[in-house]
Formats: structure tokens, C-alpha cells, sequence
């Protein structure tokens, strides 16, 4: 077993290589990475590309929201957790006696 590589992180100098022309062969030895691994990214690059293009969203990951989160609400919880943290700050500065 080959050691994981983070292919994400490579993304960019592949695009480039790809687009000059370079072959995928010569791209596995300049980046050090198997060619299952190149053409496992390129087969999920062109399957993404090809689902943008018919209008579909990318998957999105973690189970969907039950109910739509308004304008309106999303500010109240801001508001909410911020009155926290400066209800948390004020105890911790009343503890280290600096208020």
C-alpha cells in the first residue's frame, strides 16, 4: 500500500500540466503520485464539470436542513451568541479582578 496523498492540494499544478498537454503518465512521476490516483481526480473533476453544466448543484455533505433558516433568524441567533460571549468575557475579567 502506497502511502495517502492529499490530491486536493495538487489540484492547480495538475490543471496546469493537463492543459499544456502533458500526458498523464509524465504528471504521476513529476508529482509522485500514482496513476489510479490521477485518474480517479480527473474521472470526479470531468463527472463535476459535466453536473455543473446540466445545472445541478454539487453534493452538499450532512443531512439537509428540515426548514429553510430566514434573514430574520439568523441575526437573532448571531445576536444570541454574542450576548454570551460578553456575558462569558464579564465573568472571566470579574474572576481575574480586572474589571
Amino acid at each position: 500500500m502506497g502511502k495517502w496523498t492529499n490530491i486536493k492540494k495538487m489540484a492547480k499544478e495538475i490543471e496546469k500540466l493537463r492543459s499544456s498537454g502533458t500526458s498523464r503518465r509524465k504528471i504521476c512521476e513529476e508529482l509522485n503520485i500514482t496513476i489510479k490516483q490521477l485518474e480517479n481526480y480527473i474521472s470526479r473533476c470531468n463527472r463535476q464539470k459535466k453536473e455543473l453544466e446540466a445545472g445541478k448543484n454539487l453534493k452538499t455533505q450532512g443531512r439537509p436542513r428540515t426548514q429553510a433558516v430566514t434573514r430574520e433568524e439568523e441575526l437573532e441567533r448571531e445576536v444570541k451568541r454574542l450576548r454570551m460571549e460578553n456575558e462569558l468575557l464579564r465573568d472571566f475579567l470579574c474572576e481575574t479582578e480586572r474589571s
